[in-house]
């Protein structure tokens, strides 16, 4: 073997030496006015060189004159072919000619995407070549960019819930091309949308795009949609009962989700401690759950990214839209500002829960001898300009500020022969969100695009407990009086300034990258006041109690991102996304510098089955301390510090898609993700005395460990629409200081949730949807046994075993909801929405509390407290 490669080297050298020196000879050239055929049939004359070539690469009208005395044959045909598409190579003592291999010319065609009926952006839009993998999608303003080679080109143009467009051009220079679609009317265009999409197959996995008319369909409670809501019945998404203590994602915990509303965090997304959300459907475009996988443009938290963009207002005609439900009324209104050009939208929604509050909790005071009454409340404000300059500039100006108040008095008096009391208590509430953001977008060029951003965002809680005691000794005149204040405050505002491009230069790749920096400024706080005053005749013994750990001085800190990801298509069967992110916070005399690495792949064996793959890295400089009790919020953002280091977060993913006929995706991930850096309370430690200043001393950092497999089938055509999933998690956590150091369960560590949401069109107008949920309950500690022991002045006291932390399992949560939707024109279009929330009335158990037995008040016993039995909903929708 070694001497046949030896021969054949030295065969492939004597080859190039020998055609070198033929090259090299010189021999003289003398043609006039001659063709290029004629010049070639002299120079073998004069050579004795043959020529081999197709007589169809000589025909050219060329002539020429030449005279060259001595010249190399190199530097003769070098003449002869001047300004021809002929290329030679010799062979021996023969040169072939052939023609030059065109290389393909390339052009881009670029545009936006929209929405035919009102101009709004569609996001993550496909374009595509039939019968190729050539495609890509849209971006999150609604622009894309393709590239393709020089000739006719047929693209396809299509989004879930749309009509599909096809277009023909003749491709001969960069093109830019708008095109807008239309709302599908007929079952039969969804299926042919649904399945045409799978010319594209994207590299992220563990995301979840949630269509605007998916969520308006399934059942309501309180007939109030909410896309946060639909996100539970995702799989990887675990909750409490019915809503409440937030979303936390593959274990993580409820800060860990990074919540964008039009690119901007959102620090508390819920009302009412989670049953409803702050996001009011009128006003939202487009929804993206991303679990896993996570592309470098995202960052700043460890579990998910729930990147939420409003509308942009109706550009073609002015148009209006009003809902009234059982919980709340809301308002849109939106319009042109300029035809096409600029427009307008504004929203509002108000809660009237209180309504039905107050008198029940009056009722519920007299019951108890009580006076005063219970009110609660919450609202949202949505506002967006947006200004289109040019076909390559457009600036966004967009607003929120919605928030929750909540107020609970009650008085009581009573009076014996001797004696008078009276006591008054009063507690109230109010948190809530405000964003301001700038945006500008530009396009450099067909393949170049930039957004720029300038925001401003602030969420604050507040609240006082006041209560009052009097005790009025009628015979001796002597009065006792009891007085106690407090006021809890916590504040987090940011201001943002960041840029991210979009460049695509060819269909292999397609790069996005950009660098943001954000201030952030923290408020925390609790001021607390306790004053005993006791009168006794004539005579006044003030004591006094002031405790006040307000701390109004804020802290501030700096954070840098830096960013960069490319898709790449390898092939037509191999894609992958490979990015890395780095940032950086700055606070007092610290800085943390951290480099975060994505990849994903996604590899196609079939034209139905694709695998997946992904390792990604995370950080969050900010971390939130919440009382582990179940009640209305009182949190706190707190920035890391010398003492307190970022939370990161290691995630590896393994999947695989596949295609189960023509209407069904059935997907599987198994997960793995290692947290490091989250903090919790120490033993005994709560949020009930803490501040800016000594907050570090009452938290400890560990570790957590989550893992899984989700199990996810849909179906995303035809009459009947939906989807089944199953989840099988572990979630655990271990802190040096807490449970002994030992491991133990994460609050929200359920073993098995089965999920299930359908939605059934019996015609144009009727359509009916349910969903179903059953999951293992969650971990709690609870007090496994009391004993009783003598304290100091030998009186006895009784206290609490709650042995292992999170050692008890709650029972598992199980709801049906139905629904029914009707919908109809006249003029204006109409929309019944009716249905049952928990048809099955399941107790859900919120939390236990321990309390005597009403049986046999010497023993302890477990009450269960729920929230949300059957209840029916209705909701009218009136769209102009």
């Amino acid at each position: 073997m070694k001497r046949l490669l030896l021969l054949t080297s030295l065969v492939l050298s004597l080859c190039c030496v020998h055609a070198q020196d033929l090259l090299d000879e010189r021999f003289d050239l003398s043609v006039q006015q001659a063709s290029l055929e004629e010049a070639l049939l002299e120079l073998k004359t004069q050579t004795g060189v043959n020529f081999a070539y197709s007589n169809d690469i000589l025909s050219t009208d060329k002539r020429m004159t030449l005279e060259m005395r001595q010249l190399p044959l190199k530097k003769l045909l070098e003449q002869i072919l001047k300004n021809t598409a002929i290329e030679y190579k010799v062979v021996g003592r023969q040169i072939v000619l052939f023609r030059k291999q065109k290389r393909p010319t390339s052009y881009t065609i670029s545009g936006y995407i929209t929405d035919r009926n009102t101009g709004d952006k569609l996001i993550s839009a496909n374009i595509f070549v039939p019968g190729t993998r050539k495609g890509t999608s849209t971006n999150s303003y609604g622009f894309y960019s393709i590239t393709l080679d020089e000739g006719p080109v047929k693209l396809k143009f299509s989004y879930l819930g749309y009509q599909e467009v096809t277009k023909y051009v003749d491709l001969k220079s960069n093109l830019q091309l708008l095109i807008s679609l239309s709302p599908s009317l007929t079952l039969s265009e969804v299926v042919v949308i649904a399945r045409d999409s799978i010319n594209i197959f994207p590299t992220n996995m563990s995301t979840d795009e949630i269509p605007l008319g998916r969520f308006k369909t399934l059942p309501a409670l309180g007939g109030e949609v909410d896309v946060i809501r639909l996100a539970h019945l995702l799989p990887g998404v675990q909750t409490g009962a019915d809503g409440v203590g937030g979303v936390q994602i593959r274990g993580g915990s409820a800060d860990q989700n990074l919540v964008l509303l039009d690119g901007v965090p959102v620090y508390n997304p819920a009302h009412m401690v989670g049953v409803f959300s702050i996001f009011n459907s009128s006003a939202i475009n487009s929804t993206r759950l991303i679990k896993g996988s996570f592309p470098a443009r995202y960052g700043g938290r460890l579990s998910s990214v729930l990147d939420i963009r409003t509308k942009e207002g109706n550009k073609k005609r002015l148009g209006a839209e009003a809902t009234i439900g059982l919980t709340s009324a809301k308002v849109s209104i939106e319009g042109p500002i300029k035809q096409d050009t600029s427009s307008f939208i504004f929203s509002a929604r108000q809660s009237f829960l209180g309504f039905y509050i107050r008198p029940i909790s009056r009722r519920m005071k007299e019951n108890n001898g009580q006076q005063g009454e219970s009110d609660y409340n919450f609202y949202d404000l949505n506002g967006k300009v947006n200004l289109s300059f040019s076909s390559k500039d457009a600036l966004y100006l967009s607003f929120y500020n919605g928030g929750d108040r909540y107020d609970n008095s009650t008085n009581s008096t009573s009076a014996t022969m001797t004696s008078r009391f009276a006591d008054r208590a009063r507690q109230a509430l109010a948190w809530g969100n405000t964003i301001a953001t700038l945006r500008w977008n530009h396009q450099f060029s067909s393949q170049l695009f930039s957004n720029t951003t300038l925001a401003y965002s602030r969420y604050a809680f507040e609240s006082e407990d006041l209560y009052t005691y009097t005790n009025a000794d009628l015979a001796s005149g002597q009065t006792i009086s009891e007085f106690f204040f407090s006021r809890f405050n916590s504040e987090i505002e940011d201001l943002t300034f960041k840029i991210d491009f979009d460049y695509v230069p060819s269909l292999q790749h397609y790069l996005r990258f950009g660098a943001s920096v954000i201030h952030h400024r923290f408020r925390p706080g609790l001021a607390s006041l306790y004053d005993d005053i006791q009168l006794q005749d004539e005579d006044i013994a003030l004591r006094i109690l002031f405790l006040d750990t307000l701390d109004n001085s804020p802290v501030n800190n700096l954070e840098y991102e830096l960013y960069i990801e490319d898709d790449i298509r390898w092939s037509s069967r191999l894609k992958t996304n490979i990015g890395v992110r780095a940032s950086m916070l700055s606070v007092s005399d610290e800085n943390y510098f951290i480099i975060q690495p994505r990849v994903a792949a996604n590899y196609r064996l079939n034209r139905r089955l694709q695998l997946k793959a992904s390792v990604s890295l995370m950080s969050q400089y900010l971390h939130l301390l919440t009382s582990s009790s179940i009640g209305l919020p009182n949190d706190l953002w707190v920035p890391s510090t010398d003492r307190v280091k970022p939370q990161t977060a290691w995630q590896w993913v393994l999947g695989a898609s596949y295609e189960i006929g023509k209407q069904f995706v059935l997907d599987l991930e198994g997960y793995y993700k290692r947290m490091n850096n989250v903090i919790t309370f120490q033993e005994g430690g709560s949020i009930s005395f803490i501040n800016a200043d000594n907050w570090e001393n009452n938290v400890t950092a560990g570790q957590g460990w989550s893992y899984g497999t989700e199990l996810f089938l849909r179906k995303d055509a035809g009459r009947t629409t939906g989807w089944f999933n199953y989840t099988l998690a572990w979630s655990t956590r271990q802190f040096d200081e807490v449970n002994l150091g030992r491991n133990f369960p994460f609050r929200y560590d359920r073993r098995h949730s089965f999920k299930l949401a359908l939605v059934h069109k019996l015609s144009n107008n009727w359509d009916l949807s349910g969903n179903w949920v059953y999951e293992t309950g969650i971990a709690v500690t609870l007090p496994i046994s009391e004993y009783i022991f003598d304290t100091p002045d030998f009186s006895p006291a009784q206290a609490l075993n709650f042995g292992e932390k999170n050692g008890f399992r709650m029972p598992a949560n199980h709801r049906l909801d139905v629904g029914c939707n009707y919908h109809f024109s006249k003029k204006l279009e109409h929309t019944l929405s009716f249905g049952v929330y928990n048809l099955t009335n399941s107790r859900n158990p919120l939390y236990y509390r321990l309390s005597r037995d009403p049986q046999n008040i010497r023993e302890r016993t477990y009450i269960q407290a729920t929230l949300l039995p059957i209840m029916p909903y209705f909701s009218y929708t009136i769209r102009i």
